[in-house]
């Protein structure tokens, strides 16, 4: 993902990536330090530096 930097589609659901030892926010994060921007998908508004806590959603992440 780093070296190719492809379009991404995920579905972001916190309850599932911490029964998995990780959270939505440290997806997050990780996407956003390899210079992604991330929307929501159907909105289309950029998610980022919000509480995830708990959040259920898809979102497109692109090359920033």
């Amino acid at each position: 993902i780093q070296r190719d930097r492809p379009a991404l589609f995920i579905e972001l659901i916190d309850a599932n990536l911490r029964e998995n030892g990780s959270s939505a926010r440290q997806l997050m994060d990780r996407l956003l330090a390899w210079g992604y921007r991330v929307c929501e998908a159907i909105s289309g508004r950029d998610v980022g530096r919000e509480d995830l806590t708990g959040c259920s959603m898809d979102i497109v992440c692109r090359p920033a």
